[in-house]
């Protein structure tokens, strides 16, 4: 599959050439930091002078340090609804995905801003205008790549499911539920039979099905 994205991330001589196979990978990443508090800042003061940016709160705020998930799974995080990046959040106990990672670089201003707080209150408002932001996340991986799953045959596959190669059918699919290890490739988005497409942590060997 073509990148159309340009977020393939793998290793070669010339992005790891001085450091061992078994370093990790550098992935900008959306984070997932629930429901954002909007507020008007026209009156508030910041060091003495007037600011007339609006100020935004997260329920969950992210920053360096720390460990994070592929985001529970949700039907809107399509590939093509977050631009082909994964999106993480913070560990919960509630989200049985494994941790990939560790956030490395201070979260970056919001991609798209939220004009109020009543539209960017749930998974689907905040993925269809992309009201995230992004994190420099160093992830416990061989590489990120995008894949071309079958979802017709297999049924939906969620973010945190297992993919692995189907020697039958020749393509990818997904193996059990999210939490279920069963393969090294880890899916990062949601893919429907008509959108088949997702992004995957290769974390080592793909495993195969007869």
């Amino acid at each position: 599959m073509v990148d159309k994205f340009g977020v393939d991330v793998k290793k070669n001589r010339n992005n790891h050439a001085e450091t061992q196979l078994s370093a990790p990978i550098l992935i900008t990443c959306l984070i997932e930091e629930g429901d954002i508090v909007v507020a008007d800042a026209e009156t508030a003061q910041y060091r003495s002078r007037m600011n007339s940016e609006d100020i935004y709160t997260f329920t969950t705020p992210a920053t360096i340090g720390d460990k994070v998930q592929i985001a529970a799974a949700s039907n809107y995080y399509t590939y093509a609804a977050l631009k082909g990046m994964p999106i993480v959040q913070k560990k919960i106990s509630t989200n049985n995905t494994p941790i990939i990672g560790e956030i490395v670089g201070y979260p970056m201003p919001l991609l798209n801003k939220p004009a109020s707080s009543g539209v960017a209150n749930s998974v689907q408002l905040r993925a269809a205008s992309l009201f995230y932001r992004t994190v420099l996340v160093k992830v416990f991986a061989m590489g990120y790549e995008s894949l071309a799953v079958l979802g017709s045959t297999v049924g939906a596959v969620s973010p945190g499911n297992y993919i692995l190669w189907d020697n039958s059918a020749a393509g990818y699919q997904q193996t059990g539920t999210a939490g279920t290890v069963a393969s090294n490739a880890l899916a990062c988005h949601y893919s429907a039979a008509d959108t088949p497409y997702v992004g995957v942590l290769i974390l080592g060997p793909i495993d195969v099905q007869a």
